[in-house]
């Protein structure tokens, strides 16, 4: 006989078990968070937080301090640096301009004494050069006349005064009626001046002598010269001559005899195309213009 097994209903069912331990678990979670913290707890908790944010702050103010005292103590040594530049470059400015001006003084001392030495030197050279002196001029001709103008015959003659030969002599001179606006002073100037650096490829050499050295020389007044002297009312000319010697010095520079005189007559005056005779002629020199040896 088959049997069938009952129910039994005193038994207890896993399946109801198992809810009632969870609620059970539940409440008993809730009930602690469902009652309140004691007084106690609450202000210890904020005390602690309120000292942990005091120590912070606290910590924080004194890396704020610290970093302002390192700031400020930079600061400080910046300027102390600076300041000692400033006083090093102040005291290296005073010995810079102590030094210039030592500087200029001596540069000033021997400028001065560059300047006496030149002095000396210049004193030596002109004890020991050469002087070319004129000694006379002499009419060595008549005056004649040509289609070209007035031909004048001279002679000069020339002494070393000097204690050292004047090489490469050379004569340069120009002839032409005195009239208004032909000054002999300004003419002479222009014909000679500038002559220290010309290189006379040649010439003649004179010695220091006692003796008198000839040099004769023909020049000729040009036509229109003397056709500008005359053509008012006067009709005669004062022949000038103006000009200088050039030479050379045992140095190497340029020595220099200028000269300005006119032909006179002293029986009458010289008048245009007539012939005059070396006798009858004298050399003046001119008085308004004063040239020196050089």
């Amino acid at each position: 006989m088959r049997q069938y097994n009952t129910p039994n209903h005193n038994m207890t069912d896993d399946r109801g078990y198992r809810p009632q331990r969870f609620i059970s678990f539940i409440n008993r979670i809730q009930r602690p968070a469902e009652q309140p913290y004691p007084k106690e707890h609450h202000e210890n908790s904020y005390d602690g937080a309120l000292a942990g944010y005091t120590k912070q702050l606290a910590i924080a103010t004194w890396v704020i301090a610290a970093a302002g005292i390192l700031t400020f103590g930079a600061g400080v040594l910046t300027w102390l640096a600076i300041r000692g530049q400033l006083q090093e470059m102040q005291s290296t400015g005073r010995q810079t301009d102590e030094l210039i001006a030592s500087a200029t003084k001596q540069a000033e001392a021997a400028r001065k004494q560059t300047v006496a030495m030149e002095r000396q030197l210049d004193v030596m050279e002109a004890d020991q050069r050469a002087w070319i002196s004129i000694v006379d001029v002499a009419v060595s001709g008549p005056i004649t006349y040509e289609v070209s103008g007035a031909r004048l015959n001279l002679t000069f003659f020339l002494k070393n005064v000097g204690r050292s030969p004047a090489t490469r002599a050379w004569l340069d001179l120009i002839s032409f009626p005195l009239y208004q606006g032909r000054d002999p002073g300004t003419e002479q100037a222009s014909w000679c001046n500038g002559h220290e650096n010309r290189v006379v490829p040649i010439g003649r050499t004179i010695f220091p002598s006692n003796d008198s050295f000839p040099w004769p020389i023909t020049t000729n007044i040009p036509i229109d010269e003397i056709e500008k002297a005359t053509q008012g009312t006067i009709k005669f000319i004062v022949p000038i001559v103006v000009g200088c010697f050039d030479y050379r010095l045992a140095s190497g520079k340029t020595g220099q005899t200028p000269f300005i005189f006119q032909l006179r007559k002293p029986s009458g005056t010289i008048v245009p195309n007539e012939r005059v005779l070396a006798s009858d002629l004298q050399i003046v020199d001119w008085p308004l213009t004063a040239v020196s040896p050089r």
